[in-house]
């Protein structure tokens, strides 16, 4: 395949993606009863500082 049938064909592939992603995202939370519980903890050791 040439770069040019590439180009042409990336785009409608990014937009179907985006789609599916779009119509998941509703379909997972409401899998979780709309809620994800728990706790979510955060630790950056900053070794920039150092």
């Amino acid at each position: 395949m040439d770069k040019e049938t590439l180009i042409k064909l990336a785009q409608p592939a990014a937009t179907t993606l985006l789609a599916i992603s779009v119509i998941s995202i509703p379909l997972v939370s409401h899998a979780f009863d709309g809620f994800i519980y728990g706790t979510i903890n955060v630790n950056h050791n900053n070794s920039c500082a150092n």
